[in-house]
Formats: structure tokens, sequence, C-alpha cells
């Protein structure tokens, strides 16, 4: 991410300026990405600063999560498994351990979330979880679409059940969610003549996306300065024109709806590809080898030599030239067996979660509601990384509804064991 900072200093010079409309930015880029990052490094630019409020948040976050179990399941020692799980969960620690706006949209939506588990009883709760949503999307657009999701089944639910103040109250988060938002789509209208309540970038996103299928037929690469992208761009409104401009977003949009409907074999075989990748590589591990190589070293034992390849061949090649790489290795492996085990796990209890919901054992209720809500944010997480870009970052924003999802669903399914 640190090829994208610039662009947030650019709106922390901007807010420091008190939004002057004359400001010139330099990289002259005004709706993309969001600004919230922005808003934090016009705080403060203290690295130190910033991870330690990054990492205090996620210890907040784990702590809050375990009342939620406590008060679904009160069992020590399915307590004792959520800890354990977070205790070993390194890529959850290393994603909030670096300078990117990933960790404070993690914090906000995963805030949201869990104040919204109480369902729609506590009208306090309610405006809370939709105020922590509406600043994640400050942070990031990937869960704009969540949203609507989360309110149509509420409404729809309240609407079945005549929970006519239920209703009243799932209008109340929608409402505050878009207040949040307000900011930002009259800025972009003042920058670009549009409304927007997202980011600028998801055609951009969508059209390479296409190109993490290897050899793919649409001759595509899974990179920002793509030359198709580039070229499709530039035909239609000059080179000047930015692929992450709003005036490009929805060119690229129908260019990447086109090349789907043109090769929807191809798209079906990178959803697959995508999974593969997910598989392998389901959370965030960081650059511990390479890190702990520089400080102690001085100089890379490693060369080019990449752990999540899990290539043998260049395993033991790298370990026969600098058999000291094999100890900085360790740690990397730890970190991505346990990653894969969690996520396994979490795999595994979403299973039974769903084959009891088709049962109707666990309908949508009150008692089940924590559960319903993290299968749906999993389930989300999922389809964007399969259907649209899989990267390991996108995924480990969810790794507290992986623990809490194996925790409540392990604790019931056992227990019915039992019984």
């Amino acid at each position: 991410m640190s090829g994208i900072l610039p662009y947030y200093n650019d709106f922390s010079e901007y807010i420091h300026s008190g939004f002057n409309p004359n400001y010139q930015f330099q990289l002259n880029e005004y709706t993309f990405p969001m600004w919230g990052y922005g808003f934090i490094l016009a705080l403060t630019k203290s690295k130190t600063l910033i991870i330690f409020f990054q990492c205090f948040a996620s210890f907040l976050l784990i702590l809050l999560s375990e009342r939620v179990i406590w008060r679904q399941i009160r069992n020590p020692k399915s307590i004792l498994i959520f800890r354990l799980i977070c205790v070993l969960g390194f890529s959850w620690f290393l994603f909030h351990g670096i300078l990117w706006p990933y960790s404070f949209s993690a914090s906000l939506l995963t805030l949201s979330l869990l104040l919204l588990f109480d369902g729609l009883e506590s009208t306090f709760k309610v405006f809370f979880s939709g105020l922590a949503f509406g600043l994640a999307l400050n942070f990031r657009s990937d869960y704009f679409l969540f949203a609507f999701l989360i309110f149509f089944i509420f409404f729809v639910s309240s609407i079945l059940e005549k929970k006519y103040v239920s209703l009243l109250k799932i209008f109340i988060w929608a409402i505050t969610i878009f207040i949040f938002l307000l900011p930002w789509g009259f800025y972009s209208k003042a920058k670009t003549g549009n409304f927007l309540l997202t980011s600028s970038n998801s055609g951009h996103h969508l059209f390479i996306s296409l190109g993490q299928l290897p050899g793919n037929l649409w001759g595509i690469t899974p990179f920002d300065h793509d030359p198709k992208m580039k070229s499709i761009v530039s035909t239609y409104f000059g080179k000047e024109v930015s692929t992450l401009s709003a005036k490009a977003d929805p060119l690229l949009k129908s260019a990447w709806r086109d090349s789907v409907i043109a090769h929807p074999v191809e798209f079906v075989k990178k959803c697959g590809f995508n999974f593969l990748l997910v598989l392998t590589k389901p959370f965030y591990t960081g650059e511990i080898e390479k890190t702990v190589s520089s400080y102690f070293f001085k100089k890379s034992l490693l060369g080019e030599f990449r752990p999540d390849s899990f290539n043998l061949k260049e395993l033991l090649s790298t370990i026969h030239n600098n058999p000291l790489s094999l100890l900085l290795l360790l740690p990397k492996f730890i970190v991505i067996g346990v990653s894969i085990l969690v996520f396994y796990s979490g795999l595994f209890s979403l299973g039974l979660f769903l084959k009891e919901i088709f049962k109707g054992s666990w309908k949508f209720e009150p008692s089940t509601l924590p559960l319903h809500i993290t299968a749906l944010v999993i389930l989300y997480q999922l389809a964007i990384l399969i259907g649209v870009y899989a990267m390991s970052a996108y995924h480990t924003n969810v790794y507290l509804f992986y623990a809490i999802l194996i925790t409540i669903v392990g604790d019931r399914f056992f227990s019915s064991q039992l019984r």
C-alpha cells in the first residue's frame, strides 16, 4: 500500500487547507481513494502513534467479541477456544501493524456489526452501529453494497413479523450511514459533477481483476498499469484522463461487463483460480522473513524467494544456498499455517451453520442473529475475493468473524452431538 499513501497525503493537505476549493491536488485524483485515511494523516503523521492506535483498537474489538460470544453460549471451554484463536491470530495483528487504511476500515466495520448483534433492541446501539459503518465507508468502499444487503434482510424480516418499531430502527441505521457519506457526496459533486458515495476506482478494479487468471483470453494483466485498460480509457478520453477517475469509472465497468459476456467460461475459470488463491493464502501474513533478515543481517538471505508460493524446489535451493534462511522462513510458515487452519475451520463451521439453516434448526431470530450476520459478512467477503479480486489483505478484515463463527457453531454443534 506504500504506493497509495501519497494520495492520502494529498487529502491530508487538502484538509489542512480548510477544504479550500482552489487547492491543487498534487496527483490530480479527486475521488480516489476514499478520503478517510487523509483525516488520520491530517491529525498526525506519526507512524508509531497511528499503529499504536490501530493495534489498541484491535485488542478492544477482541474483548468486545468475547462479550458477544459469552452472551450467546456461556461456556468457559468455548471461550478458551476463542481466546486461543485470537492469541494465535498473527494475521490479525500483522494486519493492524502497518500503515494503511484497511486497519481503520476493518475495525469500524467489525464494531458496527458487533453493535448490530443485539438486533434492533437498542436505538443507541443501532445509531452507533450506523455511525461506525458510515465512517468505515469513508475509508474504503468495499462494503457499500453490504449495507444494502443488511438493510434488505432486516426490512423484510420486520415486515413479515410486523415489528414496525424494528423497521423504524433499521431505517435509522441506514440513514445514519447515508448522513456520514454525505460530505463525500457533496465534495465529489463539487470536484467532478457527479454525486458519488463511493470511490471512483470500481471499474478500474473490476477490469484488472480479470487479469488474475494467468494467460487469460482477454489479454488483461492484474496490475494498475494494465496496458489494455489504459488504452481503452485513452481512446475515449485522451491520455490525460486517469483510469481511476470518475469519468473513466463507468467506461471500465462497461468494458468489464462486455469482457465477461464475451467469454463467460473464462470468467468461471478465473473465479476458480481465485478460489485456489484464497485456499492457499487466506489471510495477510506480512513480510516477516524479509523484515527479520533486513534488521538482523542487513541484507536479504532469501533472494527473491516467496514462501507463499510453496515451491518445494525453490525452497530447497534457498535453504541449500543459505542454511540460516530456514530460521527466517520458520516464523512465516507458522503464520501461514495458523491462518490456513483458522480459515479451513471457519469454512467447516460455515458449512455446518448453512446445513442447520436449510434444516430449519437455526431460524433468523434474535438468538441466532450474531451467527446469521457473521456468516453473511464472511460469504460477502468470499464473493468479493472469488468474483472480483483475490487478495489476502481484503480477507483479513473479517478474521474476528471467523473466530466468532468457529466458537459459537463449534459449541452448539458439539453440545448437540453430546446430547
